[in-house]
């Protein structure tokens, strides 16, 4: 690091006397736009070149320049309604220079981009390029330089009539054919694959995109198996611990060269269940279900908790109790909700986390039980003792069933949010089941009990709430508005996902409920018999479950066919950014309210020419959740950004702001 800063230094000293003179031409180096060989791959993609040429004995870098340099900089104006991709990076040569080991290119290269032209534009207009190297001999001199070409002026011809691009095009490195695992042991990365044939006999070298991943002097060992091989590469000092390996493996049998890209999207590393990479991944699934009661998904029901510590302050005992009944509930439903997705995926069942909120008879249960939640908080009735009541003690055993049934309400209303730090923790979980996988769920669950159980064993702590009175009646009314915008937001989902007349069959369900609680009064005012009072009330009660969604036509019963082969396609014309969400995920909103709209935000990508995909989950697709889970993750929000296609894809964080969305999207990778 010492030899890189003073090489840094010295380049910044030399840079005022090596500024470009002429359009395409440095002291040591030239680039320029190859205007005779633009070539057209369809009708709206074509291929442009740019070429960089050195003095002998001088070199320029790869995009991970190893252990000293730095990649080229472009910069285009295009005309409208032209877009290009990110560079296309040939494989790169290893340069040594003792004690230092560096990757790039040595006396010319010409670097590939795809420019791309909406099918209503002209082929006429002006390119420009301005661009930044370094060049480096036993010294290095930045460089810089613009080259330009009129569309005008040039003849765009079919690929197979300019051969030295068609050349340049089969050279570049092409997606492995078959998925690399990559496994730690000790102080060494250990990439794994099957093997063709063809490259039984090469010498293997991996190129790392990461600059800090390995060691880049050290000497890479291979062991060539039957149909397989292992390649061992010596871990940097600056190594952080990554679930995405990327970079260029290359084979070279005599003096031919076949170099192949690959991303491994696994979690951890081949050895997913080591002692190191398990408690990561129950630390991320203790903290991650801490952060879950932070989440606006399960607002309204900790509220029911709340006020139940708040009536009981005065009674330690009771306090406990009910404290680890709650979180015993809320345990139990975590590790539940757990197994039994784990159940349904060993029977081939297509299911991700969050998989309750799409199906239409939960959500319609659910809006039922915020119903009654609403009508009980407005004062209406006391809901019975399993789900809580209030303005009575809870002092004898029944209620401790109350505790234990909020804790389950709270965790079925929030799981479909998936907080920061636990998508990597279920990732882990749902898409390498295991008998570890039990214990990431249970810590997810003592996580987002541990506030309570904290009250439960210091309820000294609750004196610094408000003591019970006359105030918590118009509180709890004042609770009652985010339990009934709860009950609009589950309509609103499930109008996303049935037909509008078995919705306005569960609503006509949700006015029975609201009738229940006028059983007796309409009796009475129709002046009719007391003992009509229970039969009218069961009636009614069966009506309304006879109304909930057993048999349902769905909204839309088109299913997503994207799939990862489609979605690296589409990487190959640009940047590429996914937005997975749902309707049940408030997360996913909440992020799009802040990041993902607005003129900010498609500034931002119209700037970086980033194509916006974005999936929506909110019904079940097979296609979707096996999508979800090449990324290594088994839940919602995720979002992923591809550079470009050999890049692979990046994983974004599960909560979004501007500043984070613009570090990650404006990086050079």
């Amino acid at each position: 690091m010492v030899i890189r800063k003073l090489l840094f230094l010295f380049v910044l000293t030399f840079s005022y006397f090596v500024q470009a003179e002429y359009p395409d031409s440095a002291s040591n180096s030239s680039i320029k736009i190859l205007s005779d060989e633009i070539v057209k791959i369809s009708e709206d993609e074509y291929l442009i070149g740019v070429k960089f040429k050195f003095d002998r004995g001088w070199h320029t870098y790869w995009i991970n320049p190893g252990d000293s340099g730095e990649k080229a900089k472009f910069e285009w104006e295009l005309p409208e309604g032209y877009k290009i991709s990110n560079p296309k990076w040939p494989s790169p040569t290893k340069i040594p220079y003792p004690p230092l080991m560096t990757y790039g290119y040595e006396n010319e290269v010409v670097i590939l981009f795809s420019l791309f032209k909406e099918l209503n534009s002209s082929e006429k207009g002006e390119i420009n390029l301005n661009s930044e190297w370094l060049a480096c001999a036993d010294i290095c001199l930045p460089q810089s330089g613009s080259s330009k070409v009129n569309l005008n002026d040039v003849l765009i011809s079919p690929i197979e009539d300019q051969p030295n691009i068609q050349e340049l095009k089969d050279n570049l490195p092409k997606k492995y054919p078959y998925p690399i695992s990559v496994s730690a042991k000790n102080n060494e990365l250990i990439l794994s694959s099957e093997l063709n044939d063809a490259f039984k006999d090469s010498e293997i070298y991996f190129f790392p995109y990461d600059q800090n991943l390995i060691s880049h002097t050290a000497i890479q060992n291979s062991e060539i198996r039957e149909n397989s091989f292992l390649h061992r590469v010596l871990k940097s000092e600056q190594n952080i611990e990554k679930s995405n390996i990327k970079g260029v493996v290359t084979f070279r049998k005599n003096n031919d060269i076949s170099s192949f890209y690959f991303s491994s999207n696994n979690l951890f590393l081949e050895n997913q269940f080591s002692l190191l990479n398990l408690s990561i991944a129950l630390l991320s699934a203790f903290v991650g279900g801490l952060l879950l009661n932070l989440m606006p998904c399960v607002f309204p029901v900790i509220s029911l908790k709340i006020f139940n510590f708040i009536e009981i302050a005065n009674n330690k005992r009771e306090v406990l109790l009910h404290g680890m009944s709650f979180s015993i509930g809320s345990i139990v439903t975590f590790v539940s909700i757990g197994l039994f997705i784990l159940i349904l995926k060993i029977f081939g069942e297509e299911i991700g986390w969050g998989f309750q909120l799409q199906s239409p008879m939960f959500v319609a249960l659910l809006i039922y039980l915020f119903a009654l939640l609403f009508l009980n908080f407005i004062g209406f009735f006391n809901i019975p003792n399993f789900f809580g009541k209030f303005g009575t003690k809870a002092s004898n055993t029944n209620s401790y069933k109350s505790s234990f049934g909020t804790g389950v309400l709270a965790v079925a209303v929030a799981t479909p949010c998936t907080a920061p730090f636990m998508g990597s923790a279920l990732g882990l979980a749902l898409t390498q089941p295991n008998f570890f996988s039990i214990l990431i769920f249970l810590f997810l669950g003592v996580g987002f009990s541990l506030p309570y159980l904290i009250i439960s064993l210091f309820p000294q702590s609750l004196s610094y709430l408000p003591k019970p009175g006359n105030w918590m009646e118009t509180f709890r009314k004042i609770m009652a508005i985010p339990i009934f915008l709860t009950i609009l937001w589950l309509i609103w989902i499930l109008s996303n996902q049935i037909s509008f007349l078995n919705l306005m069959s569960v609503l006509a369900g949700v006015s029975i409920i609201f009738l229940l609680c006028f059983v007796k009064q309409i009796v009475t005012f129709l002046k009719l018999s007391s003992n009509l009072i229970s039969p009218a009330f069961a009636i009614l009660l069966f009506f309304s479950i006879y109304l909930l969604p057993f048999n349902y036509q769905v909204k839309d019963e088109t299913k997503s066919e994207i799939s990862l082969e489609e979605i690296e396609i589409l990487s190959r014309k640009g940047p590429l950014f996914i937005n997975f969400t749902a309707d049940w995920c408030i997360t996913c909103k909440v992020n799009e309210q802040i990041a993902l709209s607005g003129d900010n935000f498609n500034l931002l990508i119209k700037d970086k020419n980033i194509n916006y995909l974005k999936i929506d989950w909110t019904n079940k697709d097979p296609n979707i959740n096996r999508l979800i889970e090449s990324y290594g993750r088994s839940g919602i929000p995720l979002y992923v950004f591809y550079p470009y296609e050999e890049y692979g894809p990046v994983i974004l964080p599960e909560v979004l702001n501007k500043s984070i969305l613009e570090n990650y999207l404006k990086e050079s990778y």
